[in-house]
């Protein structure tokens, strides 16, 4: 199973495909955030995605 993930910060959006499943992308994400205060990761297309989640609204986090 996949997890989608969709940015959006200043006006522009962007999606990212990760190959794990939600469950284990929320203790990535959980881990991360609270370790470092952001999530790096890599997405099913080899981009490296970092979501630094001080800098978007919080209506958008956890969608």
């Amino acid at each position: 199973m996949k997890t989608l993930v969709s940015v959006t910060f200043n006006g522009a959006s962007s999606e990212h495909i990760f190959d794990v499943p939600k469950d284990e992308f929320k203790v990535m994400w959980n881990e991360q955030i609270e370790q470092v205060g952001y999530f790096e990761g890599v997405d099913t297309e080899g981009r490296t995605v970092i979501i630094n989640p001080k800098q978007l609204h919080k209506k958008n986090i956890g969608r």
